[in-house]
């Protein structure tokens, strides 16, 4: 009987559309890639780099090539394929191991136990991914070349192909490694390497690292665990005098639920995922999340976050659901049953017995005769703590500042929309001291900050590229760090706004983000006026992607 082999087979490229060029940066006094592939390496496995034949690349094939590791170069978008080629050495019942170069924790002794896990009867095991005990970015996969090259030929659409497993994964029944005395506070914790705020943390780490080679991924896990905890203490304290005990961040929920935003690539989050992103919102200290009932299944897993415990207090601000079933000449008592019954259904998906803010998710719900006396008798019931109105136009701010019923607004507000900055607005705002104005939008649903993967409206008057290298241009001319610094800093700066309402599809996007407002840049008065003279005041459409044409 012939002995199995084992490959590692370790992805790269520099073209990270978040954090370009990572595989490049130093971590333990060599490039990223290289780390990874001399960790995974270290019980004497054979590894591979498998790049791209891009010229883009070729930092990494020299880098690697130095440390003595192997080299593939295939295509840069078909991955599979570039594992399939990879492998054309191999025989059948051989094993592949596949990790990636933005996750240096994994190593040798991980990715053997992954390789010893796959036989005849389970051609497919991994690490990672939903319900797994370990740190956000210790993954990989291990599966036969027969597999490999079985998708390979099979699989047709573009997202199996660029990420390697998906045929594997849908047609295989995978087994989970079987981590042993897995540490609890490892499943909140990251070890990826994604952002420029991961690539710090991981920097640091290894920077007290005597042997980053050989030093086994368990303990990485335990010492990342606790330097995560402790970076993030110092995130905790709100930039801004939040109004009503809000920090200066609230999640937003619906990237916790549905497909959201406008530069969205990762589809609908897994629970794993929602849970993760509420988790490190908790985490930074942000208290308060953004929810609503037409936001898929939000609220579900904001309630199954409450019921598995946040590392800190996070409370739900939700909203009725859209009554665009409801005729204009609904009666009162049919509007008032919608909004008592929509107030309830969303108490049971976050498992919860009362909720201190309710909105109207539109200002014409909130027009309707027994809409607010609804919510008002909730109110009066203590189901309910406070309630208020999500709108789009300062007409509708005016009007709402009016009712004395309403202690929060939230609204649009980002660096292309400057209508709240007019006198009446400000002169109205300063009568209502007591309401919450929590602002949305702050990056367009990605609009301001997506690259070129961002679908782009049709009707918004302005070309993505005329846009983009119009902020750019800002933000090299204001000091700033990348265009998210600068559309969270320019918000930030407006003191009438009490909390800013932020989604991500990741938790490093938090972390970012929280690093950004809990230690804001200065924006003088001059620096906003610049910022009007270097972008354009696009009005609705433009600002209100509920009327955007993709």
């Amino acid at each position: 009987m012939s002995i199995v082999a084992t490959r590692v087979v370790i992805q790269s490229r520099l073209n990270s559309a978040r954090l370009p060029a990572k595989a490049m940066l130093s971590v333990a006094g060599m490039p990223l890639v290289t780390l990874a592939a001399r960790r995974a390496a270290n019980t004497g496995l054979d590894v591979v780099v498998a790049t791209s034949t891009e010229s883009d690349d070729d930092p990494i094939v020299s880098a690697v090539t130095r440390a003595g590791i192997g080299v593939f170069r295939g295509s840069l978008s078909d991955t599979l394929d570039r594992f399939d080629r990879a492998t054309r050495d191999l025989r059948p019942d051989d094993v592949v191991v596949r990790l990636t170069a933005d996750n240096c924790l994994p190593d040798g002794k991980l990715a053997q136990a992954l390789a010893a896990q796959v036989d005849d009867r389970t051609p497919y095991t991994y690490v990672g991914g939903d319900a797994s005990p370990v740190p956000y970015g210790v993954s990989g996969e291990a599966f036969t070349v027969a597999v490999l090259r079985q998708a390979a030929a099979s699989a047709d659409h573009q997202y199996e192909r660029e990420h390697v497993t998906p045929w594997i994964r849908e047609r295989f029944r995978g087994r989970p490694l079987d981590v042993a005395h897995a540490a609890p506070q490892w499943a909140h914790t990251r070890a990826t390497v994604d952002t420029l705020f991961d690539y710090t943390v991981i920097a640091d780490l290894f920077e007290q690292i005597q042997h980053p080679v050989q030093i086994p991924w368990e303990r990485l896990a335990d010492l990342l665990a606790d330097r995560r905890s402790d970076i993030t203490q110092g995130l905790a304290t709100p930039h801004l005098e939040a109004k009503g005990g809000q920090s200066a961040l609230t999640l937003g929920g619906a990237q916790v639920g549905m497909q959201y935003g406008i530069a969205n690539t990762t589809g609908t989050p897994t629970q794993r995922s929602a849970l993760g992103i509420i988790e490190a919102g908790a985490e930074v200290g942000i208290t308060h999340i953004d929810t609503a009932a037409a936001y898929g299944k939000s609220e579900q897993n904001i309630g199954a976050a409450f019921r598995r415990g946040l590392p800190r207090p996070m409370v739900a601000i939700t909203k009725v659901r859209p009554l665009s079933d409801l005729p204009v000449t609904a009666s009162v008592s049919h509007v008032g049953a919608a909004v008592h019954d929509s107030v309830m259904s969303s108490l049971v998906r976050l498992q919860a017995p009362s909720v201190e803010t309710v909105l109207a998710h539109r200002w014409d719900d909130w027009a309707r005769p027994g809409f607010k006396e609804a919510l008002v008798s909730l109110q009066q019931e203590g189901i309910v703590q406070r309630i208020g109105v999500s709108l789009s136009t300062p007409v509708e701010l005016f009007r709402a500042l009016e009712d004395k019923t309403i202690g929060y607004v939230q609204l649009p507000f980002n660096l292309l929309d400057d209508r709240w900055n007019t006198s009446p607005v400000q002169a109205a705002l300063s009568l209502r001291p007591d309401v919450v104005i929590a602002t949305r939008s702050t990056f367009l649903q990605g609009l301001l900050i997506g690259g070129s993967q961002t679908r782009w409206p049709r009707n918004i008057g302005i070309s993505r590229d005329a846009l983009l290298s119009r902020i750019d241009q800002a933000v090299v001319d204001l000091g700033f760090a990348n265009r998210t610094e600068l559309a969270l800093s320019y918000v930030l700066a407006h003191r009438w706004v009490s909390t800013i309402v932020v989604g991500a599809d990741d938790p490093s996007h938090i972390y970012e983000l929280a690093s950004i407002a809990a230690n804001p840049r200065s924006f003088s008065s001059d620096a906003r006026a610049a910022v009007r003279r270097a972008l354009p005041l696009l009005p609705p459409p433009a600002t209100d992607p509920s009327q955007w044409e993709l």
